[in-house]
């Protein structure tokens, strides 16, 4: 819950779009959306909003601290009528729905790219060759030729792009500070170089750029392919080293070069009059949304950013298209690198060789079969075991039995926290029993043993469960504990297993009706 309020308040902060925060923190970070968890990130998103826009402004000398007056006119993409000498039109022919598809198209393979190139390419990679000994040695050295081999790039590219003047409209613009920033390289006085505008520029200036009216800035196809393809390249280098690199305003760059390019070929064939900004928006979110599998969010983002909902049809349908086309070639470039680093990583539905296993084997894959006693504590049981089993294990929650000696019938679950409030109670007798029953749970999520493997993971998913119990077949005694990591090891080991018969097991009436 606070990392996804923590995820929405930097969406949030950064573009200014408290929506897009709230949807990307409960698209990517949650499988279980509780009332609870909404309002908790669409406070974070909206706080860290309006501090960033006032704070932003005040910076800029657009708002005013004495009367609290700030402006709306502050965003990071000036796409709107005040960034720009005219509002992005949302009109669009029929036929260009197609175009809006092809730029989903083209989003879901540069997503997917991504994934192999960085995934299944320089992430094995790396865990081969950038461990073992002086592994910082290792990583600051990779570093330090990322940043050499980006600031070359950066230099040279422009080397090799002609020289242009400006045109009376883009004169015009750089004169009224409509948010377009060029740069010269080493042309002489008075021209640009157009590679240079997009290279030598900070991230959000070149999204400005790119984003900016069809006449303000005018880039050639061959410019806007060559910086997409190189910079999509570089980004899959950088994404994986030792440096805060992100993913998505290099994808969002990537995928609005692409965009801007067929718009501009559309006008070289015919239609002058189309906004190039449409395309360049659907192109951004394109990409982003075949790499990170988030189409919700970024339909919100654009929408928020661009001020102007009437684009929200067609950037659905550009998402929506990313993610289908993503989704058939990779996993999510997220999904892979967790699984890739062996995180926890849980889908929304089981893998289908769940049907074939019960609750007892996910609590004994983790161990090869072998059934450990649980970790229980006792209802009478008194500091000095308390702090053992505090000592001994790492176990958030514990469950809590009659006698944990003797009888493990279920009483409970006790958490870590109030355990060690417990133990470190002086007012507590050393060897009395603790009041335990005060501050356990009394009604834990609990399953009988021989139940379903595929219906435990849906419940667990569903509810978003940090552990569960589980009980012996037709009592109440504590036989283990199903924790994510469990689930996580069944979804890792069974569906590459060999099965020559179905496990045997002690089969209930649920699970012969299965």
């Amino acid at each position: 819950m606070f990392i996804s309020a923590g995820v929405a308040a930097g969406i949030g902060s950064s573009f200014r779009c408290p929506i897009a925060g709230i949807l990307y923190a409960l698209e990517e970070f949650n499988v279980h959306w509780s009332i609870e968890t909404v309002g908790r990130c669409a406070i974070a998103a909206a706080t860290a909003s309006l501090v960033s826009w006032y704070l932003t402004g005040a910076i800029d000398g657009q708002s005013n601290f004495e009367d609290t007056t700030g402006t709306f006119d502050y965003s990071v993409i000036r796409i709107t009528p005040s960034g720009h000498a005219s509002a992005m039109s949302p009109l669009f022919r029929v036929w260009e729905m197609s175009a809006i598809v092809l730029l989903g198209i083209l989003g879901g393979l540069l997503g997917a790219l991504m994934v192999v190139l960085n995934g299944y390419g320089l992430a094995r990679w790396r865990k081969k060759h950038m461990g073992g000994p002086m592994v910082k040695q290792k990583k600051l050295c990779e570093a330090a030729a990322v940043a050499c081999e980006g600031s070359l790039i950066a230099v040279l590219l422009p080397a090799l792009w002609p020289c242009r003047a400006l045109s009376p409209i883009e004169q015009d613009a750089v004169d009224n500070g409509r948010y377009v920033q060029w740069h010269s390289s080493t042309c002489a006085d008075g021209d640009v170089n157009e590679m240079a505008a997009l290279t030598f520029s900070l991230q959000g200036t070149t999204m400005n750029n790119l984003f900016s009216a069809s006449d303000d800035m005018v880039f050639s196809i061959s410019t806007l392919l060559a910086y997409g393809t190189v910079y999509l390249f570089f980004t899959v280098i950088a994404i994986g080293t030792a440096t805060p690199v992100g993913a998505f305003i290099p994808m969002v760059l990537v995928g609005a070069s692409f965009g801007r390019a067929l718009g501009t070929a559309v006008q070289t064939f015919g239609y002058p009059d189309i906004d190039l900004r449409f395309y360049a928006i659907m192109g951004g979110a394109g990409a982003f949304t075949g790499l990170m599998r988030t189409p919700m969010s970024n339909v919100a983002l654009f929408v928020e950013i661009s001020s102007n909902t009437l684009v929200s049809g067609p950037l659905i349908l550009c998402c929506v298209t990313a993610k289908v086309v993503a989704n058939m070639l990779t996993p999510s470039h997220t999904d892979f690198m967790c699984m890739w680093n062996d995180y926890p990583l849980l889908k929304e539905d089981p893998p289908d060789e769940f049907r074939h296993y019960t609750a007892s084997h996910i609590m004994t894959e983790l161990y090869k079969g072998v059934r450990l006693e649980p970790i229980v504590i006792g209802l009478k049981d008194n500091k000095t075991v308390g702090r053992e089993i505090l000592r001994n294990t790492k176990h958030s929650t514990f469950p809590v039995v009659v006698d944990r000696s003797s009888d493990h019938t279920l009483k409970g679950i006790l958490r870590r926290a109030d355990l060690e409030q417990l133990c470190a109670n002086e007012a507590l007798e050393e060897y009395f029993p603790l009041p335990i029953e005060q501050v356990m749970e009394l009604y834990p999520w609990v399953v009988d043993e021989t139940f379903p493997a595929a219906r435990v993971y849906r419940w667990f998913m569903r509810m978003s469960l940090r552990q569960l119990l589980v009980v012996k077949h037709g009592t109440f005694k504590v036989v283990g504990v199903i924790t994510r990591h469990d689930l996580h090891e069944c979804c890792m080991q069974w569906p590459t297993r060999k099965r020559k018969s179905v496990p045997t097991f002690e089969k209930s009436q649920e699970m012969q009706r299965l």
